[in-house]
């Protein structure tokens, strides 16, 4: 008995006891996209083996494409940016911040990265220079917290300290 073999080997069915895309070096990813209903962005999270890409892409203006390594403590920046756009409220959380010198900078849920220096901001410039990096970050990123002088600081009242017409706005 003769087997017929197919002339396209894909239109075969393989019954490979390995992954052949593994066996190629191709590995799968784990991707999702969120839209939102309120603007034309959309946010796609590829998971890849060592490391996670978030690419907000909006069809007026250019791609912002960011790597995390793929580690607990990015997970949670993760988690708080793919909630934030579930939320439709990338604009008003916080993602991630962190204190460099005398400056805190903190990256929104959008994306955005937000630079304020400590002495220009009043609240800011109370907590002493030893402090400075023991802030809290809300689970949801609403807000930073410094337990020494009882500070909470949203997005919004960094906004409003360093763009005078956000200031004006609200």
């Amino acid at each position: 008995m003769i087997n017929s073999v197919s002339k396209n080997p894909l239109d075969r069915k393989n019954n490979f006891s390995f992954d052949p895309k593994l066996s190629l070096g191709l590995k799968h990813f784990k991707s999702e996209a969120i839209e939102n209903q309120s603007s034309t962005e959309k946010l796609y999270l590829i998971e890849t083996t060592n490391s996670i890409i978030l690419q907000k892409c909006d069809p007026t203006k250019d791609r912002d494409v960011l790597v995390y390594d793929n580690n607990p403590s990015n997970q949670k920046i993760i988690d708080r940016i793919k909630s934030a756009w579930e939320w439709e409220a990338q604009e008003e959380l916080i993602a991630t911040a962190k204190v460099v010198d005398n400056w805190l900078l903190i990256m929104d849920c959008n994306l955005k990265i937000w630079q304020a220096a400590f002495d220009e901001i009043l609240c800011l410039k109370q907590i002493p220079i030893s402090e400075r990096n023991n802030f809290i970050l809300d689970e949801d990123g609403s807000y930073l917290y410094w337990q020494c002088n009882d500070i909470h600081l949203d997005i919004e009242a960094i906004k409003a300290e360093i763009v005078p017409e956000f200031r004006q706005k609200i």
